[in-house]
């Protein structure tokens, strides 16, 4: 220890004369001696040390600053602010081993870095051990394509809702993101069942053979909708057939949005409004059919406040399902609409989706 400190204290008096090598390899000298475990430097031993790397930081020739990185990449108990410096550095061969390795980064500097350097740093932090919510959100923003299917192979990496729809929605024109996001092991059901929809036949032969143990989710997936609708819509198999084809034509489209619902609706489409207001709140048609059976209409408002619709047109899209309504049931359903947001409605829907559940919808806002 007192090795160390003599050290640290000898380069802090000479820096100014010392020339720029060796004050890099006395420096990364410290660093080496502070990863291998030897010695073991307080708080305030590291933080003088800190404050002598970053004051030679504009000093230290990048292929020392690089070294340096390697060597601090995966320690505990290292200089944060030179760490940081290390992080943000434009060069990836100084920042790359940093932002991959480094536990000292949290998640506020990674998502600023992401959001302010080119794509190789992006990449480096897709080879981080784990990766939470809110980096893997902006890494989906600002990626390209290889940032998106590096962040697919991570095992480690966690997304929100919203960001395996960006990763499906991305896989649509790129067949080997579609293969790394079907063969997460932590990829939700229903997501799945989406990519499979509009991925290739070559796509899922490979999700088969790479993932045998789904080969029957995969194999179904494509139909599952459909016969769900089948079993359990009043109409005939081939009608719904039709109808969910062409809503699920239109989804892969991009043109399944509020307005083309709405039209729907006002054509009294019934099975193509179900089936579109389905898809969009992103949960299978034969679920949604059966929720109405069993928990009446206010499924519907549900789905309609999950897909942002105003009550005049979630009014029509009920009339569309429902039939023509009383003045006071009319009333009865605004009043229940206007007491959900989309994320209370979002959490209705899933509790009610779920086999066995029970109570009514309009039981569970009130509390």
């Amino acid at each position: 220890m007192a090795g160390v400190e003599s050290l640290l204290e000898k380069i802090e008096k000479q820096f100014e004369n010392m020339p720029k090598d060796v004050m890099a390899s006395k420096l990364c000298g410290v660093a080496e001696v502070m990863s291998n475990g030897s010695v073991r430097l307080s708080q305030e031993q590291v933080a003088q040390y800190d404050i002598l790397l970053c004051r030679f930081a504009s000093e230290i020739e990048e292929i020392a600053l690089s070294k340096l990185a390697f060597i601090l990449a995966h320690e505990e108990n290292g200089p944060p602010k030179m760490v940081e410096f290390l992080a943000r550095h434009e060069d990836i061969l100084v920042a790359g081993p940093v932002l991959a390795g480094s536990p000292m980064l949290d998640d506020i500097l990674l998502t600023q870095i992401v959001q302010s350097r080119p794509q190789p740093h992006l990449h480096a932090v897709c080879e981080r051990a784990t990766l939470s919510e809110i980096v893997t959100s902006a890494l989906l923003i600002h990626g390209d394509e290889s940032t998106m299917r590096r962040i697919a192979k991570n095992p480690g990496a966690s997304f929100t809702e919203q960001g395996y729809a960006t990763l499906i929605e991305r896989s649509k024109a790129d067949d080997e993101l579609a293969v790394c996001v079907g063969e997460r092991s932590d990829i939700p059901a229903h997501h799945l069942k989406i990519l499979l929809d509009s991925a290739a036949d070559h796509v899922r032969d490979k999700l088969i053979k790479s993932r045998p143990a789904i080969a029957s989710v995969i194999k179904s997936a494509v139909t599952s909708a459909a016969r769900d609708v089948e079993e359990t819509a009043p109409a005939t198999s081939a009608r719904l057939t039709e109808a969910h084809e062409k809503i699920a034509a239109l989804y892969r489209s991009g043109r399944l949005d509020s307005a083309a619902l709405v039209k729907l609706a006002k054509q009294r489409l019934t099975d193509e409004t179900l089936i579109a207001m389905a898809l969009m709140c992103r949960v299978d048609p034969g679920a949604a059919y059966r929720a109405i059976d069993a928990f009446g209409h206010d499924i519907t408002l549900m789905m309609a406040r999950i897909c942002e619709l105003t009550w005049p047109d979630a009014k029509k899209v009920l009339q569309a399902l429902k039939g023509p309504m009383s003045q006071a049931d009319a009333e009865k359903a605004r009043t229940v609409f206007a007491r959900l947001n989309p994320q209370m409605a979002r959490k209705v829907l899933q509790m009610r989706l779920r086999p066995g559940a029970k109570g009514s919808v309009q039981q569970t806002t009130q509390h």
